[in-house]
């Protein structure tokens, strides 16, 4: 008799896939860009880079922005700033600031929470 599998526990990279996924999904879902109101080749652009996981799936720092308006901007990153104050806000991005220096280390279960709040709103 064939031993049933168990089911393979998620890893948290699974989970932080598919929150980038959802994440990038409801962005986008704004339907055009936030600079220029074109609606083709939209992207997630993160103010403070992704690489500050506590950030990553933070609405505040986020853009929806067309692919040439977000290439344009990592080119030109102070009038991005710009964008960021005149768009967001400075009180926004001071607190960006702030909250990106203000690190500390996420377990899986911060991206299954992640994970399930994402969901909630797709």
């Amino acid at each position: 008799m064939k031993k049933k599998k168990k089911p393979k526990k998620k890893s948290k990279s699974y989970y932080k896939r598919k929150c980038d996924s959802l994440f990038s999904q409801q962005i986008r879902n704004k339907g055009k860009c936030e600079r220029c109101g074109y609606t083709e080749t939209l992207q997630c652009a993160h103010i403070i880079s992704r690489g500050v996981i506590k950030l990553r799936y933070e609405p505040k720092n986020v853009f929806c922005l067309c692919a040439g308006c977000h290439f344009y901007y990592h080119k030109h990153p102070l009038q991005f700033t710009q964008l960021v104050i005149d768009k967001k806000g400075q009180d926004v991005h001071d607190w960006l600031i702030k909250e990106s220096n203000n690190l500390k280390p996420l377990d899986i279960n911060w991206y299954i929470r992640k994970f399930n709040n994402l969901q909630k709103k797709i």
